[in-house]
């Protein structure tokens, strides 16, 4: 059996929220969720999602193409990086930690696939919430570098690096920016915007609205369950699979 390792609730912007993998994923009915359109409404106040967006000091023209149409990456409600077509039936969003062994492994052996069998085609988007853990003092910072590099148009190429990254101090993310083509002055500049720091409050809200406590956790929408279900810890790739092939199909 996979340890299950809890951390210590001392702050209530810190969740309490554990890096977890069971032996079998369990997948549950969450009827208390809002879909995307409703939560993005209930959560705009004086300024609305576009104008955050419009006040961001950096931001990239326009997401790449790659494959049979399936988006790269682009920047989506709340500030959330999404890879995949806007319009794909199928949404999967993924509360994540670059330091947590399982999510690393999300991203690193089955995401590619996820990619290669529903992305590309069009069938499925994958959205990525940073989600904080109070035993990791970078958390703020490492879900900032994944919103500005996504508000940068590099999104998908910083996922995919900080998953692997051994330091994601402010210096190795600034170097780890510059690696991948991201001006540094943008990319510091965007670091301390006023408006990353609201993008991520609502993104924290988020976890908070979807009582999201341990991590991974994978949420799966669609047409007919707009409300999703809920799959806690790492499932093996036959069982994820098997979960978005019975929403396609149903």
């Amino acid at each position: 059996m996979r340890p299950i390792v809890f951390t210590v609730l001392a702050s209530p912007l810190l969740l309490l929220t554990a890096c977890v993998a069971p032996p079998r994923a369990s997948v549950q009915q969450e009827s208390s969720f809002a879909s995307s359109s409703q939560m993005a409404a209930e959560t705009a106040s004086s300024s609305t999602q576009g104008d955050l967006f419009a006040m961001m000091p950096f931001r990239s023209s326009k997401p790449k193409n790659t494959g049979t149409g399936g988006m790269v990456s682009r920047i989506a409600d709340r500030g959330i990086l999404e890879i995949g077509m806007a319009n794909a039936p199928l949404e999967l969003t993924v509360f994540t930690h670059y330091s947590c062994r399982y999510c690393q492994e999300f991203s690193r052996d089955l995401l590619p696939r996820l990619k290669e069998e529903f992305v590309n085609d069009g069938m499925l988007r994958v959205r990525f919430v940073p989600t904080p853990l109070k035993k990791y003092p970078n958390s703020a910072l490492e879900a900032s570098a994944i919103l500005c590099a996504s508000v940068l148009g590099k999104g998908n190429e910083m996922h995919a690096a900080m998953t692997t990254a051994k330091l994601r101090d402010r210096k190795s993310l600034i170097t780890l920016a510059i690696s991948l083509k991201i001006p540094a002055a943008d990319f510091t500049k965007c670091l301390a915007a006023k408006e990353t720091k609201k993008l991520l409050a609502q993104q924290q809200a988020l976890v908070t609205e979807r009582n999201v406590t341990l991590i991974p956790t994978f949420i799966l929408t669609s047409a007919a369950t707009a409300s999703g279900e809920t799959i806690t810890g790492l499932p093996s790739y036959a069982d994820l699979r098997g979960w978005i092939r019975k929403e396609i199909t149903d």
